[in-house]
C-alpha cells in the first residue's frame, strides 16, 4: 500500500509541476543561495542573481504578477524585460535579497540544483523547483505514512488520509512552486512522534528538545508545530503522585522538595520543546545575522503599517486552513477541478474541527487530542507569527498560511484514527480501499481540469519564461534599430510579429511591435481546431512582416507552417536563449524575401 500511495503522490505532483511549474517572488534568491553553497562558499545577503536567471525572472515577474501587486518589483516590460548580456552592461542583476534560511534548507536545495545540472537542459529556476519539490514530496508523503503506521490506522485508510492532504492547494503550492516550506510536514511528525515516545517512558526529554531545536533552526516560522506539541503534552499531563494539597499547612523542605521534584518531571517535556524552540530560535539569529555575511535589509513594503493592520484582521478573525493556499488558484481553471480540490482542503479542516468537539467519542481520547492541538496551535500560531513579525517591522510575511502547515500532522492524526475507528464500527463490510479508491478518484479530477484549463500557455510558467527570454531579444533588437546601434536590424518599431508556436503574453512585453490581425486564432484552445489551423495555413501569405519559430512544435499545423516559413522566407538571425539552458533550440527570425 505504502509503493501504491506513493507512485500515486508523485503521479499527481509530477503532472501539475511539469504542467504548470511556477515559482513565488523571491525563489531565485533561495536557488543564488544554495548555488553558492554548493559551490563551497557561504550565502551572503549581499549576493546577486545571475544575469540569465535575473533576466528570466525580470521578464516573468512583469507578465505574472504586473505593476500594481507591489511597487517594488518590475513595473515595465520595456525597461525590466532585457537580455542576460544588456543587464550585465548596466548592472541590473537582482539582489538575492536575504539568505533568510540556514543550511538545512539551502544544502538539499543545493543538490537539486546539481541535479538539473546533471540531468536536464531547461530553466534552472523551473527544473530546481521541479527535483526539488519531488524531494520534498517524498519525504512529506513517507512521513505521513509512517505517522499513520505509529498510530495503528489501516493502511488504506492512512494512504486514503496522505492522499487527502497531498490533493490541496497547500501542499501543491509548497511542494510544486514554492519549496521554502516544505520540511514542514515532516518537522511536523518528528515533533508529534518524539512527543509520543517520551511520553511513553522509551526516551528522555532531551531528546524532545533536540528536535524541537532542530526544527526551529531549520526554519523559525516553524514555530505553530511547537505550539501544537506543547497543547497535546499538555493534554497528556498525568496527575502528581504528590498534590499541592497534600503539602498544606507546615510542609517539611523533604516534602516540598519531593512536589518541586514531581512537577518538574511531569513539565519535563513541555519545558524541553519549550527550551529547544528558544535556543533554536537564537541561534538561527545567530547565524542569519552575525555569520552570514553582508547587509540584512528588509523591503519597505514589508514594514508598512497600513499593510500589518489590514493582515492583522484575518489573522485575528478567520480559522486558516494550513492547506489552502492564501493566493487565487489560477493554473486550474475549469470549476469542477477547484471543487474537488476545495472538497479535499474542507474535510482536512472540518474533519479536524468535529474531532475536536468530540465526534465519534469511543474512538478514544487519543484523536481528540490531536485535533484540538491542532486548532489551537492554528489560532495561536497565527497570532503569535503575526506579533513577532510586528515587533521586527515584517508582520506582513508572518501571515502566510504555510507557515502553518507544521500542524498538518496532527490533522492528519486525528483524522486518520477516527476515520479508522468509525470503518471499523459502521462499515465493515465495505473495504478500506474504498477510501483510498475515492480520494485518488479526486486527484484525477484536479489531473483532468488542470489538463483542460483553457489556456494552457499562459498559465504555464515555462512558456511564459520562454515568451519572457524571447520579449527580451525583441526589445534588444528594436531598442538597437532606433538608436542605429546596429548595421542591419531584422525587428523595426511597428513590424507585426508572429511566433510559431504563438505566444500572447509577448505583445505586452514587448510593446514596440504589433500582433497580427485575428490574433486569437492563432492560440484560443476553445476555438474548433480548423478555426486555429487558419491563420497559420496562410501564415507567409499574411500581412506579417516577421515570424519567429521556436523548436520544438508541438501541434502538427504549427510544424507545417514552421516548415514553410523556413522553406520560403529569409533567415534574419539565430537567438540562443542561454537563460533556458545551452541545449534550448534558438529563436529562429524570418522576414519577407528581399525586405531587409
Amino acid at each position: 500500500m505504502w509503493i501504491a500511495t506513493m507512485l500515486a503522490v508523485l503521479a499527481f505532483i509530477v503532472f501539475i509541476a511539469l504542467q504548470v511549474p511556477g515559482m513565488g517572488l523571491d525563489e531565485e534568491a533561495h536557488i543564488t543561495h544554495a548555488e553558492k553553497l554548493r559551490q563551497g562558499h557561504l550565502a551572503s545577503h549581499d549576493d546577486k542573481v545571475s544575469p540569465e536567471l535575473s533576466s528570466a525572472v525580470r521578464c516573468d515577474r512583469y507578465r505574472v504578477f504586473g505593476s500594481a501587486l507591489n511597487p517594488g518589483y518590475p513595473s515595465g516590460s520595456r525597461y525590466e524585460c532585457l537580455s542576460p548580456q544588456k543587464l550585465v552592461e548596466s548592472d541590473g542583476q537582482f539582489a538575492a535579497q536575504q539568505a533568510q534560511h540556514t543550511p538545512v534548507y539551502y544544502l538539499p536545495l543545493a543538490l537539486a540544483t546539481k541535479v538539473v545540472d546533471k540531468l536536464t537542459d531547461l530553466d534552472p529556476l523551473v527544473d530546481t523547483y521541479r527535483v526539488a519539490g519531488l524531494m520534498f514530496t517524498v519525504l512529506s508523503a513517507a512521513s505521513l505514512l509512517w505517522l499513520g503506521a505509529r498510530l495503528r490506522v489501516a493502511p488504506s485508510i492512512a494512504a486514503a488520509a496522505t492522499l487527502v492532504i497531498v490533493g490541496t492547494s497547500g501542499f501543491v503550492s509548497a511542494h510544486s512552486f514554492v519549496t521554502n516550506d516544505a520540511l514542514a510536514i515532516p518537522a511536523g511528525v518528528a515533533l508529534l512522534l518524539t512527543s509520543r515516545r517520551v511520553l511513553d517512558g522509551r526516551s528522555s526529554a532531551w531528546l524532545l528538545m533536540f528536535v524541537s531545536f532542530a526544527v526551529a533552526v531549520t526554519k523559525p516560522t516553524f514555530l505553530p508545530g511547537h505550539l501544537a506539541c506543547v497543547l497535546y503534552l499538555s493534554q497528556r499531563l498525568e496527575p502528581g503522585d504528590l498534590r499541592l494539597r497534600d503539602v498544606a499547612g507546615r510542609p517539611d523542605n523533604d516534602a516540598l522538595v519531593a512536589y518541586g521534584r514531581n512537577t518538574l518531571k511531569r513539565l519535563a517535556p513541555i519545558g524541553a520543546v519549550g527550551a529547544g524552540l528558544v535556543t533554536g530560535l537564537v541561534a538561527f539569529q545567530l547565524w542569519v545575522g552575525r555569520v552570514v555575511p553582508g547587509t540584512k535589509e528588509l523591503a519597505g513594503f514589508y514594514t508598512s503599517r497600513v499593510f500589518q493592520a489590514d493582515y492583522l484582521k484575518n489573522v485575528a478573525n478567520t480559522l486558516q486552513n494550513p492547506l489552502a493556499d492564501e493566493r487565487p488558484i489560477s493554473f486550474m481553471d475549469p470549476s469542477y477541478g477547484l471543487v474537488a480540490m476545495t472538497a479535499l482542503e474542507a474535510a482536512a479542516l472540518w474533519g479536524t474541527v468535529l474531532v475536536a468537539f468530540g465526534l465519534f467519542r469511543r474512538a478514544g481520547r487519543e484523536p481528540a487530542r490531536l485535533a484540538r492541538s491542532a486548532l489551537g496551535a492554528i489560532v495561536l500560531g497565527a497570532l503569535v507569527l503575526f506579533l513577532q513579525g510586528a515587533l521586527r517591522g515584517n508582520a506582513l510575511s508572518s501571515t502566510n498560511t504555510r507557515y502553518l502547515l507544521p500542524v498538518v500532522p496532527f490533522m492528519f492524526g486525528a483524522i486518520a484514527m477516527t476515520s479508522d475507528r468509525v470503518w471499523d464500527r459502521y462499515a465493515t463490510r465495505i473495504p478500506k480501499v474504498t477510501l483510498t479508491v475515492g480520494v485518488v478518484v479526486m486527484l484525477a479530477v484536479q489531473a483532468i481540469a488542470v489538463d483542460h484549463t483553457a489556456e494552457p500557455r499562459l498559465n504555464n510558467a515555462w512558456t511564459r519564461r520562454q515568451t519572457g527570454v524571447l520579449a527580451s531579444f525583441i526589445n534588444d533588437e528594436v531598442a538597437a534599430a532606433n538608436t542605429g546601434d546596429a548595421a542591419t536590424s531584422c525587428i523595426h518599431t511597428g513590424d507585426t510579429v508572429a511566433v510559431v508556436p504563438f505566444m500572447p503574453a509577448l505583445y505586452a512585453m514587448a510593446p514596440g511591435i504589433e500582433e497580427p490581425v485575428d490574433a486569437d486564432a492563432y492560440w484560443k484552445t476553445s476555438l474548433p481546431r480548423d478555426r486555429r489551423k487558419e491563420p497559420f495555413a496562410a501564415l507567409t501569405d499574411s500581412d506579417v512582416d516577421v515570424i519567429i519559430v521556436s523548436s520544438p512544435l508541438l501541434v502538427g499545423y504549427e510544424r507545417t507552417a514552421g516548415a514553410r516559413v523556413a522553406a520560403q522566407w529569409t533567415r534574419c538571425a539565430l537567438w540562443q536563449p542561454i537563460g533556458l539552458g545551452v541545449a534550448h533550440p534558438p529563436f529562429e527570425v524570418y522576414v519577407r524575401p528581399n525586405e531587409k
